[in-house]
């Protein structure tokens, strides 16, 4: 699968334009999910097995790129930049 790109999620169908390798996992700019390689050309999402055993650090990741993405979603996109909170 190395140098592949524009494979669709097996979820959404959404283009995924990565280049996953064996042991990568990619997640989906669309609806979050988490994807690896399967075979050549193709992405299937990852099993709870596996997503159990990615170092907890890594989950921690995952889990809020994921929320971050559907959150995304489900919102509008703010069209100026946040404000810091005063300290």
């Amino acid at each position: 699968m190395e140098g592949h790109t524009d494979v669709p999620c097996p979820n959404c169908n959404n283009p995924v334009n990565d280049r996953p390798r064996a042991g990568d996992v990619t997640v989906c700019l669309n609806c979050g999910a988490w994807l690896v390689p399967d075979g050549d050309t193709k992405l299937r999402g990852m099993s709870r097995s596996e997503a159990e055993q990615i170092p907890e650090d890594v989950q921690s990741t995952l889990i809020r790129a994921s929320r971050l993405i559907l959150q995304r979603g489900s919102a509008p996109a703010p069209t100026a930049p946040l404000e810091e909170d005063p300290d």
